[in-house]
């Protein structure tokens, strides 16, 4: 798994818009560290479609430069 580290500024920002619009779940010891674990896999999720598309775009071009050119 790819460890991600969030910025200062991504947590505070988190924690204000969690403290404006769900006040009692920061009464929860758990719930911000559980909520970074989720977007933390959210970003892992969408890298790695990222990775594999960008993997499967360079062995097309491979391939297709293999193909001879068709005048």
């Amino acid at each position: 798994m790819i460890s991600l580290i969030l910025s200062r500024e991504t947590l505070e920002a988190l924690h204000a818009c969690v403290a404006q619009h769900c006040p009692c779940a920061l009464e929860d010891p758990e719930f911000l560290p559980a909520l970074v674990v989720v977007l933390e896999d959210e970003v892992v999720a969408v890298v790695n479609a990222e990775r594999a598309a960008a993997r499967e775009a360079c062995w097309k071009l491979i391939r297709k430069a293999g193909v001879p050119c068709r005048n």
